[in-house]
């Protein structure tokens, strides 16, 4: 029998669905940038027993002609928006069983420093993070915001491959499971259990 994960998707940024819920007068939502919010959210997901909390991302914004209408900026569409990986950060001693999932992008970083940044979060939390693996969409803006020119789909998906190859061998081929001693009498790590990939 398969077991069945329940959590709540949400995205770090102030007009989540499009539907400008933030102006109902009990919804608090245009508070998003404040750690409050998100921690009496995830205090909720925790006290259900969800699974998760899946801070959802995205690189790119709506421009028509390469203008933002003036509408987006009025319903609170799209931007501004945090940064999920902050936002897991700051929740982890903030919860105790909660999974946070994230989504991180593999088209505009480089493997290993998102690769150190979701080790991070993942150890400082127990094991308890997510990711959500996109390679950025098709948006213009999203490449445009970086200073690169919109990469094909099968290009995106074939560096994606190449991405996901380097940050696996990141974390599961640099450092042996056992190799941090802690021995105050003078050994931190075993040399011979830290490892280069190539």
């Amino acid at each position: 029998m398969k077991q069945l994960h329940v959590g709540v998707f949400d995205n770090p940024q102030a007009n989540d669905t499009g539907m400008a819920l933030w102006r109902y007068p009990e919804n608090q939502r245009m508070h998003f940038d404040r750690l409050d919010y998100w921690t009496e959210l995830a205090g909720i997901c925790e006290e259900a027993h969800l699974d998760f909390l899946f801070l959802a991302d995205a690189w790119g914004w709506a421009e028509i002609n390469g203008e933002r209408p003036d509408i987006c900026s009025v319903e609170g569409l799209e931007l501004p928006r945090l940064d999920p990986a902050a936002m897991a950060a700051a929740l982890v001693p903030e919860t105790t069983n909660l999974g946070l999932v994230i989504t991180a992008a593999t088209t505009f970083e480089q493997p290993y420093s998102l690769a150190r940044r979701l080790a991070t979060i993942d150890q400082i939390s127990d094991g308890r993070l997510g990711w959500n693996i996109v390679t950025s969409g098709t948006a213009d803006t999203a490449a445009l915001a970086f200073g690169t020119p919109q990469i094909k789909h099968d290009d995106r998906y074939d560096m994606a491959d190449d991405f996901m190859e380097v940050v696996y061998k990141l974390w599961e081929g640099c450092w042996e499971p056992d190799a941090l001693v802690r021995d105050k009498a003078g050994v931190f790590a075993e040399p011979h259990k830290v490892r280069r990939i190539d």
